[in-house]
């Protein structure tokens, strides 16, 4: 994987960084052939809809807390436990959304529900904070719904994301060791703090953005039509 990384990551002809410039700016050690587009959210041509079961747990009562490690983070249990007593602690209900169920307790309290997916576009502007662990298509997602971000990264660029989406006020970082009560503190900021209100406005600059997919399609047809 890394070798092949190293043949396109630094291609001389285009670097495509999906991202906007306000998120993370172009900086002056950047090769001259890249360029930032803005965040690909993806959106199907009809509305995405929700699995019925977790539709029918979401309108049975407030908006829940979401917690999400990625869907290839398959070691979540201490992520789903400190989640889930910190939601206990509180009074709050839950969704879960990962593919490893052997992850999560069983039974589930019934203030909680898991699902293995579910489309971002349609849960996220449901939910009252999203935690998860950083990975930069689920920041992307949770901007542009507009609701409050709690980062645990776990590796890579997650760390990075986190620390951008804090500084911005778009979020509130927690370490992956953090105990249960440092999660209801966390829980309180993003939801009355400073990154409740970022996020409100980072939706709504995101909503008057140009489609980034299809600056990065064009972008590419355009490489194809010169060589």
């Amino acid at each position: 994987m890394r070798r092949v990384l190293s043949r396109w990551i630094h291609s001389p002809e285009l670097v495509i960084c999906a991202w906007p410039e306000w998120f993370a700016p172009t900086q002056p050690d950047w090769p001259e052939q890249a360029v930032t587009t803005g965040f690909a959210l993806l959106r199907e041509a009809q509305p995405s809809r929700l699995d019925p079961v977790l539709l029918d747990f979401l309108e049975a009562g407030p908006a829940p807390i979401g917690l999400t490690p990625g869907s290839a983070m398959a070691h979540g249990k201490l992520f789903f436990a400190r989640g889930l007593e910190a939601c206990a602690t509180v009074g709050r209900r839950a969704v879960l959304v990962t593919p490893y169920a052997d992850q999560l307790p069983s039974p589930l309290p019934n203030w909680a529900c898991h699902v293995a997916y579910a489309p971002f576009d349609a849960l996220l502007p449901r939910l009252a904070t999203l935690v998860h662990h950083g990975g930069i298509g689920t920041c992307a997602e949770a901007l542009a719904a507009g609701v409050p971000q709690i980062v645990v990264p776990f590796a890579h660029d997650q760390f990075d994301n986190a620390a951008r989406l804090e500084r911005l006020g778009l979020g509130v970082t927690l370490k992956a060791v953090a105990p249960a009560s440092h999660w209801v503190r966390a829980f309180a900021q993003a939801e009355t703090g400073q990154a409740a209100s970022g996020a409100a406005v980072a939706a709504e600059r995101m909503n008057h953005t140009t489609q980034s997919v299809q600056q990065i399609v064009e972008r590419i047809e355009r490489l194809g039509t010169r060589g």
